[in-house]
């Protein structure tokens, strides 16, 4: 399966896929000496880098599950007093088609 990006992710745009340079780094034209003797590992992250790297940052602040809400569901099934309400229930349905 060959899978190929036709550009149509915000991601993929060409501002997204250039470098940025982080903050104290130094890029200036120095000879190879002298950048040997006052080396500094460098990183350059992209803005799609930067993007994802929040979006991975927020995403790992959400639970995966709303534990109040199953565990007040479980209950209400395990005593017999759920209630659904199928008007509620229609409405919403009826709504998605």
């Amino acid at each position: 399966m060959k899978i190929e990006n036709n550009g149509s992710s915000e991601l993929s745009r060409p501002e997204f896929m250039r470098p940025k340079p982080v903050e104290g780094s130094q890029t200036s034209g120095s000879s190879a000496v002298d950048r040997r003797e006052n080396s500094r590992d460098q990183l350059a992250l992209s803005e799609r880098a930067l993007l994802l790297s929040k979006a991975q940052g927020a995403l790992a602040q959400v639970p995966d599950v709303r534990a109040d809400k199953v565990q007040t569901a479980r209950q209400a099934l395990d005593d017999g007093t759920y209630a659904i309400s199928y008007e509620k229930l229609a409405r919403r349905l009826a709504t998605r088609l």
